[in-house]
């Protein structure tokens, strides 16, 4: 009867350590699979837009590119506080998602341009809310010295 009840025992565990495994298997499929298409972009639009200009530097970029070509040093400048490493990744991001487009002209020294292509162009609405609702939140927030921030 004991060794009936060990084997009973053994059993039950390795069901249970079965059971557990697939359910952090299923767990995980749950919390990755439904978030994501075919294309590996996310399945929410507001987080595929967020996963192509949600850093704290894109929206920066493509506020100086939409009034129109500018060089690196200019965007360095205009936006202010980021270093040049950052900024370069983040010009390279957008170009590589179709934002903006690089051009190299073949002088010395070497003269860079970044512009906004027609995907770039149509985010202007975008970061045309976005500069609506950061107004107006600076406006409702300046009497009070709030920062909104907890």
């Amino acid at each position: 009867m004991a060794d009936d009840r060990s084997v009973i025992e053994r059993d039950w565990s390795a069901r249970l350590e079965v059971s557990h495994a697939l359910q952090e298997k299923a767990r995980a499929e749950r919390t990755e699979a439904p978030y994501l298409l075919p294309s590996g972009l996310p399945a929410c639009p507001v987080a595929t837009t967020l996963s192509l200009i949600g850093n704290r530097w894109s929206p920066l970029i493509l506020r100086e590119l939409l009034s129109g070509t500018k060089r690196f040093g200019e965007l360095k400048r205009a936006i202010g506080g980021v270093s040049q490493k950052v900024l370069t990744s983040n010009l390279r991001d957008l170009e590589s998602a179709g934002i903006l487009v690089r051009e190299v002209f073949p002088e010395v020294p070497p003269r860079v341009e970044y512009s906004l292509t027609d995907l770039g162009l149509s985010l202007e609405p975008v970061i045309d809310v976005m500069w609506t609702w950061g107004s107006a939140y600076q406006r409702s927030h300046a009497s009070e010295g709030k920062s909104g921030r907890r």
